[in-house]
């Protein structure tokens, strides 16, 4: 801590006996200065070489006398603090002095010496403490955080400007009357305050203090609005982020159970001779497939799907969409779609996206059970780096804004709160799976851009898409499929899911190809140092003993180039997933997967290889 500066003292005295015992006695107050001198000329000479907090004068003086003494001293500072020390009683003089400003005048000639030393030290504490109430009233008035004095009986003596600005009230309005809260001694307590409206959490912190020379009590009160609602969002964020991963990893495993359902049932409804039996098969596909529709929509909320990112002309999407939400709304439901001239691309992965907005549609919809008012509207935002204080903003560019809003029920804060979670709905059992906005959610957040609702009750609701912007206009053109067929290529299937392996190799036995299993990544390395005879890598991204798919590629292509690869998995590690510059973009095929695509993906490869 900085050592404090001494209180300097100026005694201007003729008298040295005066002056001495006068010094002496001052110079016992602790963090004290003393300059002594017996002109006035050197009384303004030293006021203007140093600081001086006080002046001690005596009015006659060799070099000047009376009332003069204390105009010329005055002179040099007007707001410099002048007790002054005279031997004249008159009392003309003393009401003169006093009131052109000085501090107090003591009397030579009181009854001893000690009464006038005592008058002197009293003047001199009586100011010391002036002024260090003044300092403090103007560091408190300077605070940011709201302040408040009370008496013991916690009646408002004073208040800086941050407080009245919090509780919305002028000075009068507050001094005098005690709070709406009580204050609570070296306490710390949170309290709710109502301004405008508007509800106001604060902070109070309570501590005793002498004011003014009397006990009282100062209460700091820091406004915690804003930081609660950063609290409340990063806990949301994290929270969808844990919630995220859950979902993942869970989609993960039921898109292997899955791969192992549909595989079999393709078998079934190909080979088997009974109709009865085919049928069921066909059920048991189409069931699966609507699974597999979940776990799709699971992934993209836990950001694990793989997306197929390009530019896409929004306002076209758009023109599709309101023609569809024409027919698929009902009547009574007014659309109304706005696009902004000369709108860029945005990069995103259409199929998804297009999904995306009719899902809002459908919720808008239910939203507005007597019909109502839809607008899709889309324009081209510039977000900086500060973005309406959200934990999980996106980064500051270029983004095609799609805000789809109705004219429904809206929702309260609290659901709003939740609105993003999986599974969560508000809709009666049986009419909602819950995954519509998670879903939305998770395709923003892996697209790089961010979702945000503006609702209220009685007031609608608007769901706002923040899509980043495409440097291109131009969409490049789907590539042709290529012609279904097998082949008799030697494939090293790699896959450490018995069921899901077993029903692969029979899969890709039948197309005619000579498939070698391996269970993890260092049984195929050992296969392959026996044999490296092989055309194709076919494997599980995720791999157990800490040797995943994208590893084992790796150490394929180095040590046998010619073998290519193509990756499975039941979600996608973005991770593993991530290209070097310079690198082939990976082939995935994400599980669940139909025959038609496993043959269709694999001769595509085995074909590019050739040619």
């Amino acid at each position: 801590m900085a050592k404090m500066e001494p209180f300097r003292l100026l005694l201007v005295e003729d008298n040295p006996g005066d002056a001495d015992m006068a010094a002496e006695r001052l110079s016992e107050m602790p963090d004290h200065d003393i300059t002594v001198v017996d002109r006035l000329a050197r009384a303004i000479e030293v006021l203007r070489e140093i600081r001086i907090d006080a002046v001690i004068l005596d009015l006659n003086l060799p070099d000047s006398t009376g009332i003069e003494t204390f105009r010329q001293l005055r002179r040099v500072s007007e707001n410099l603090a002048i007790v002054v020390y005279s031997g004249d009683s008159d009392p003309n003089l003393r009401t003169q002095v006093l009131a052109e400003g000085a501090l107090d005048y003591v009397e030579k000639n009181a009854p001893s010496y000690g009464v006038q030393v005592r008058g002197l030290l009293y003047s001199i504490e009586r100011y010391k403490a002036q002024t260090m109430q003044r300092q403090i009233e103007s560091i408190i008035s300077a605070n940011p955080d709201a302040v408040v004095v009370t008496d013991t009986d916690q009646a408002v003596k004073f208040v800086n400007k941050a407080a009245m600005d919090l509780f919305g009230k002028d000075e009068d309005e507050l001094l005098d009357r005690a709070l709406d809260f009580p204050l609570h001694e070296n306490d710390v307590t949170e309290i709710e305050v109502e301004r405008s409206g508007a509800k106001r959490r604060a902070e109070v912190r309570v501590a005793r203090i002498d004011w003014h020379g009397r006990p009282a009590l100062l209460a700091s009160i820091r406004d915690m609005t804003d930081r609660r609602l950063m609290e409340e969002k990063l806990f949301q964020s994290q929270k969808m982020e844990a919630v995220g991963q859950l979902t993942g990893g869970v989609a993960h495993d039921i898109n292997n159970l899955l791969q192992v359902i549909i595989g079999n049932a393709e078998v079934l409804a190909e080979h088997e001779t009974d109709e009865d039996t085919r049928n069921n098969a066909r059920y048991i596909l189409l069931a699966a497939e609507r699974g597999a529709e979940l776990t799709r929509r699971l992934l993209i909320f836990a950001r694990r799907q793989t997306l197929t990112t390009r530019p896409v002309d929004v306002g076209m999407l758009l023109r599709r969409i309101e023609g569809l939400a024409r027919r698929t709304l009902g009547e009574d439901i007014e659309v109304m779609t706005t696009v902004e001239r000369d709108l860029p691309m945005a990069t995103a992965d259409e199929a998804q996206l297009e999904s995306g907005i009719l899902n809002l549609c459908l919720n808008a919809r239910d939203a507005m059970p007597e019909g109502g008012r839809l607008t899709i509207d889309a324009r081209c935002e510039t977000i900086g780096e500060a973005f309406d204080g959200e934990a999980d903003q996106p980064a500051p560019g270029q983004y095609v804004r799609i805000s789809v809003t109705d004219t429904g029920t809206g929702m309260p804060p609290e659901v709003v709160q939740r609105a993003f979670e999986p599974f969560f709905t508000t809709k009666a059992q049986g009419k909602g799976t819950g995954l519509g906005l998670a879903m939305v959610y998770g395709l923003m957040k892996q697209l790089g851009g961010a979702t945000r609702i503006a609702s209220a009750p009685g007031k609608g609701t608007t769901l706002i898409l923040d899509v980043p912007a495409a440097i291109q206009r131009e969409v490049a053109p789907a590539p042709d499929r290529p012609k279904l067929r097998g082949g008799a290529e030697r494939i090293l299937l790699v896959e450490d899911n018995d069921l899901v392996r077993s029903s692969v190799q029979a899969v890709l036995v039948r197309l005619g190809y000579d498939v070698v299993p391996a269970v993890d990544a260092h049984k195929a390395l050992d296969l392959l140092g026996r044999d490296h005879a092989f055309d194709l890598l076919f494997t599980d991204m995720v791999l157990p003993g800490g040797f995943n798919g994208r590893k084992l590629a790796n150490e394929v292509k180095q040590r046998w180039p010619a073998i290519r690869t193509l990756f499975s998995s039941g979600y996608a590690d973005l991770d593993a997933l991530q290209v070097v510059a310079g690198e082939e973009p990976l082939e995935l095929l994400p599980k669940p997967y139909r025959q038609e695509e496993l043959a269709e993906r694999i001769r595509a490869i085995l074909d590019r290889k050739a040619g």
